[in-house]
């Protein structure tokens, strides 16, 4: 049984807690994020996420450039966990000109989520930027996501870079981890720089809780 998941908020907390990648992952394909999420110092979960090549399509009647993500998320905590829907957007969005897109004028086209009785959820957004983009204009972009558990929020900025002569986006690295070389490139590495958010994610679906069935 699957359920429409609510919006929700979130943030970033070091020490006690985090969103931790993106980490190598021998079964992930070069598009696609992986993370570890732990509080308390132990772990609660893990999260995807996976970009798609741009398309061009007609929204309004104007021909746009939509970027597609899905977030996936997997809870193995004894409580529930939420998964922001309204905070997975795109932070921005570079072009090959070096100019850079952000804010309003990025469009939603769509987030729809759904929550799984197996601890999982996912979310499947898209995004447009402003009439007068071509697929071909995009060089990089960065997907902001959030989760909450215990009263505490964690968001992260994956990044993304579309390699020359490819329409598939690449998970830029933090760092050129061992057996991951090949997805990382210094010059298109943007490090983000995670800010705390005191305020607690409200209003949403949660993620069931897992670990708690199965002792």
């Amino acid at each position: 049984m699957h359920r429409h998941l609510l919006l929700i908020a979130g943030t970033v907390l070091f020490g006690c807690g985090g969103i931790y990648g993106p980490r190598y992952d021998s079964a992930a394909r070069p598009y696609e994020a992986s993370y570890d999420l732990v509080a308390d110092g132990a772990s609660f979960g893990s999260a995807r996420v996976v970009a798609s090549s741009a398309e061009q399509a007609v929204i309004g009647g104007e021909e746009r450039v939509v970027l597609p993500v899905t977030v996936l998320v997997n809870n193995v905590a004894e409580e529930d966990v939420l998964l922001g829907t309204r905070q997975v957007e795109l932070a921005y969005v570079e072009t090959q000109d070096g100019s850079r897109v952000t804010g309003e004028s990025i469009e939603v086209v769509r987030r729809a989520a759904d929550v799984g009785d197996d601890g999982t959820a996912r979310i499947d957004a898209a995004f447009a930027l402003p009439p007068g983009y071509a697929v071909k204009d995009v060089a990089s972009f960065g997907v902001k996501w959030g989760v909450q558990r215990s009263g505490e929020s964690f968001t992260e900025t994956t990044a993304f870079a579309i390699p020359p002569s490819s329409t598939t986006p690449i998970v830029v690295m933090t760092g050129a981890q061992a057996g991951y070389e090949e997805f990382y490139n210094g010059l298109m590495n943007k490090p983000y720089r995670a800010e705390p958010v005191r305020a607690p994610i409200s209003g949403g679906e949660r993620i069931p809780a897992q670990a708690a069935g199965k002792k």
